[in-house]
């Protein structure tokens, strides 16, 4: 739930911590208040059990200008993504290894600077007929496009709608199709994945569209398609019954799956989930617990339906019941009296987000980790790793995760070959929620 720090000095509103749409968040004011109220994104190295007001306060430093810059005032802002510099309708990303807060003129100018040397690389060529059309480095070789600047000098080249229309048949962009849902939407390991696609688009120059969908509703991805905005997609989540998948195959468009389908047809990328809830529910089951309970989320998200399958190749023989379709913070609480009163001695969650409110729970109910109850999780993340004692649970890398599907979708595009399903590792951590 809500976490509530104290009241800003200058507003007199409240202060409180949660988890928001696209992960955890400060924020100053509520709803009910006649103003909207002001969010902050939570910094990697705050959690939400620990950061003080004072703390919490600092990360409404931004936005903060600093001096001119060639007559323009040079912006320091964080958005979705991380931290910016702006200057003259340009924005330029800042380095996880710099501190927005105290960035200084001199390192936001040589951010400007940098960014604006890398774009000068990638220009080839202009026209004065057609200030549109470019000649850009791609992904081409030096030979091929001095070959072309050559031709280009010999014959006195210029531009004509054609081969405008062969300079634009690739759009050089990828979409990126998450759950609209809010909960779904706010968990790190959508936040992680995508971070991973993006630092592998642009090392091959492409941009990524973000597309939302919802059950029932993919017409923002059919948006995109039919509009040829995207040269391909990567589809984020997979379902039982998925309309996403189905409408891709019959689109002819290159796509990729970021988890598994049953279609073996279907490019796929995924964590080796089975075998990864299969070995920890092994090596709780040597802890001889009395009886253990599985609490997971939706039986439609096929990666729930893994995970099931591994933590009962895994526990048995042991006793153990399993709560499935816990969605809502209401549902997870339910779920948890229900392993209460099986006698339950051991928990495992299925993911970070049920994990973190099953936490919660029992921590309310004075239930004792891991005295009284073992605690793991078959996913760690930030919503998990502050708290005490630590949790143990499996390590998976989304930001590889992303990266991989998007080079994948790529080479796909470009018509190289692509093995048809890649599953990458984890590691299993072993914490004292488990002793």
């Amino acid at each position: 739930g809500e976490r509530v720090l104290g009241e800003d000095p200058k507003s007199h509103k409240p202060v409180s911590v949660k988890i928001g749409r696209f992960g955890p968040v400060v924020q100053i004011g509520s709803a009910e208040d006649k103003d909207k109220p002001r969010f902050a994104q939570l910094p990697k190295d705050k959690s939400l059990e620990t950061i003080t007001l004072e703390e919490a306060l600092e990360l409404f430093r931004l936005p903060r200008t600093l001096d001119d810059f060639e007559g323009e005032p040079i912006i320091i802002g964080a958005g979705r993504f991380g931290p910016y510099v702006q200057h003259n309708r340009k924005y330029v990303s800042i380095p996880k290894d710099i501190d927005p807060l105290n960035i200084t003129r001199e390192e936001a100018i040589d951010l400007i600077e940098k960014s604006r040397d890398q774009e000068k690389q990638r220009h080839v060529k202009s026209f004065e007929e057609d200030a549109e059309l470019e000649v850009m480095k791609g992904r081409i070789s030096e030979i091929t496009r001095q070959k072309v600047l050559d031709y280009i000098a010999a014959t006195d080249y210029r531009p004509n709608p054609n081969a405008k229309g062969l300079a634009n048949a690739r759009t050089y962009n990828l979409a990126w199709v998450i759950p609209g849902d809010s909960e779904l939407a706010s968990l790190s390991f959508f936040q992680s994945c995508l971070q991973g696609v993006l630092d592998a688009a642009a090392q091959q120059d492409h941009d990524v569209l973000i597309v939302t969908v919802s059950p029932g509703n993919i017409s923002g991805l059919k948006r995109v398609v039919e509009n040829r905005k995207a040269d391909g997609v990567i589809l984020g989540q997979s379902l039982d019954k998925d309309m996403a998948v189905d409408y891709m195959k019959s689109s002819g468009l290159p796509f990729v799956v970021v988890g598994s389908t049953y279609d073996p047809e279907v490019l796929q990328v995924d964590n080796d989930h089975i075998s990864a809830c299969s070995e920890l529910s092994s090596i709780l089951k040597m802890k001889k617990p009395r009886f253990v309970t599985l609490i997971g989320g939706d039986q439609e998200i096929i990666v729930n339906t893994t995970r099931r399958q591994g933590f009962e190749a895994g526990i048995n023989p042991v006793r153990h019941s399993v709560y499935m379709n816990c969605v809502t913070v209401e549902e997870i609480e339910r779920a948890v009296e229900g392993a209460l009163s099986d006698g339950a001695d051991c928990l495992v969650c299925a993911d970070d987000r049920i994990c973190y409110h099953a936490l919660n729970r029992l921590k309310r109910d004075g239930v004792r980790i891991p005295e009284d109850m073992r605690v793991a999780s078959f996913y760690n993340s930030r919503l998990t790793e502050d708290f005490e004692p630590s949790i143990t649970s499996l390590h998976y890398d989304p930001a590889e995760l992303g990266a991989r599907a998007c080079r994948l979708l790529i080479d796909r595009i470009e018509g190289r070959e692509v093995p048809g399903r890649t599953l990458l590792g984890y590691e299993v951590l072993l914490k004292a929620s488990t002793r």
